[in-house]
């Protein structure tokens, strides 16, 4: 099977995405806790963010 894509730049714009962590999903007793994070476009004139 296929690694899926993962995005690197902004569709809107192209500027290099960066990763923000939103919250941290707790683990288990033998689990360590996993951060949930989303992709974020840092640039303030992206047109995504004018919506």
């Amino acid at each position: 099977m296929d690694e899926p894509v993962w995005q690197r730049r902004c569709e809107h714009c192209g500027h290099e995405l960066v990763s923000v962590v939103m919250d941290v999903f707790p683990g288990g007793d033998e689990q360590l806790d996993v951060p949930v994070a989303t992709d974020h476009c840092p640039n303030p004139k992206c047109p995504s963010k004018q919506s």
